[in-house]
């Protein structure tokens, strides 16, 4: 083998193993493109999931605050009535409960 030979096979060389090192590169790159983007689809939809349970919280308490209104409400027709109809047993009633939960706060 001449030195022109070697010169040229090692120039060869080096252009394969700059090519390999290119391809090679660009296989990683592609790659990382892949997780990148795989990596958004999961945020996204985590995200999404989130919103949906979140709304769905809103909601629920939403309705448990309606309800809590009507029943405030419904109460208080209740206890209207009840002054309206028997006066002396409501203000009964009224002076046991405040036993009660006096006796429930003192223990």
């Amino acid at each position: 083998m001449t030195a022109a030979n070697t010169s040229a096979s090692a120039g060869e060389f080096r252009t394969e193993a700059a090519d390999k090192a290119r391809q090679v590169a660009g296989q990683v790159v592609d790659k990382a493109a892949e997780f990148a983007d795989r990596a958004g689809v999961k945020i996204d939809e985590a995200l999404n999931s989130a919103s949906a349970v979140a709304k769905a919280a809103t909601d629920k308490g939403k309705q448990a605050a309606d309800q809590a209104d009507e029943v405030a409400s419904n109460l208080k027709t209740a206890i209207d009535k009840s002054l309206k109809d028997q006066p002396m047993t409501t203000l009964a009633l009224a002076a046991l409960a405040g036993i009660a939960i006096g006796a429930l706060w003192k223990s």
